[in-house]
């Protein structure tokens, strides 16, 4: 973003604040300003799945053993382990009715006659509702090699908190 874009960003969230106080309200409203003065091309570029991942946060690296194998893996006996760093990151599904920034959150409700199951999510900005065999935000774990993330085979998508 140019300077005065950011200028005009940070005078339209002052006057946004007395409107609402200090509540859940305001970060949903600033999230949303921010959003609109972003470029939507920027925001597609950061993302390495346009279909799902909205934003990606990177927590701290962990480590995690990798077995060592023999060339065919899935018959090869376990010849050795080795630790290797791991990153986990965040994906968030974006809510795709026209013009809404918000995000699917799942709201607690899950269709265990269907196989697999499915969660119920709402919109965090509209409140439309939809059906999806994943839950949102779901978390997958990678090798980090600089930043080409490898994802694991063990693992791809752990439910977080």
């Amino acid at each position: 973003m140019k300077d005065h874009e950011i200028r005009e960003l940070v005078s339209e969230l002052t006057e946004i604040v007395p409107q609402y106080g200090q509540t859940q309200q305001l970060r949903e409203h600033i999230r949303e300003a921010v959003f609109k003065a972003i470029p939507p091309s920027l925001l597609a570029a950061s993302s390495p799945d346009n279909s799902q991942a909205r934003s990606i946060s990177i927590e701290p690296a962990e480590m995690a053993k990798e077995d060592m194998r023999a060339p065919n893996k899935k018959r090869g006996a376990k010849m050795s382990e080795r630790y290797v760093e791991v990153k986990t990151f965040e994906v968030d599904y974006l809510c795709d009715a026209l013009g809404c920034i918000g995000f699917m959150r799942p709201t607690g409700t899950a269709i265990l006659t269907s196989d697999p199951p499915k969660f119920t999510h709402a919109c965090s900005a509209c409140g439309d509702r939809q059906v999806f065999e994943v839950r949102y935000p779901t978390y997958r774990r990678g090798v980090a090699e600089g930043y080409g993330i490898e994802v694991m085979t063990e693992g791809k998508h752990c439910e977080g908190p």
